[in-house]
């Protein structure tokens, strides 16, 4: 397996960039907004297990573009939990990958680097408003 790609951020402060500025990769696009509420098709176990898992959630780090990643972790962990004895390896392996993914075990969570937005700059919004149409 390959070795996981460095954050830009990381890559930056290390001054990576100064000797081969081209190297440069475009900021991680963010998510519209953050986690939705979980879909009413779910039962009522899996909707208690998304509450449960999204507020564990490492801040900024899910947004509404992951709901379906979520949806496919919450299912598999409700699965576990009802039937643990039984459920195939496989299963627990995609959910405990999904779990790094989500930032939900300690190795996983000193690895990801959740997105900021940039903060909010009035002088910006304030020339924005007033710009000639």
């Amino acid at each position: 397996m390959s070795r996981p790609r460095k954050p830009t951020a990381v890559l930056e402060a290390s001054g990576a960039f100064v000797h081969d500025p081209q190297r440069r990769r475009p900021p991680s696009p963010l998510c519209k907004g953050p986690l939705r509420d979980a879909p009413m098709h779910l039962g009522e176990r899996e909707r208690d297990i998304w509450a449960e898992i999204a507020a564990t959630l490492p801040d900024g780090l899910a947004g509404d573009a992951d709901t379906c990643a979520f949806e496919i972790l919450v299912c598999l962990f409700a699965q576990f939990r009802h039937n643990r004895g039984t459920m195939m390896g496989s299963l627990i392996s995609q959910m405990t990958s999904l779990f790094s993914k989500f930032g939900l075990d300690p190795a996983s969570r000193a690895k990801l680097h959740a997105p900021t937005r940039a903060a909010e700059d009035p002088l910006a919004d304030f020339l924005e408003e007033r710009k000639p149409q």
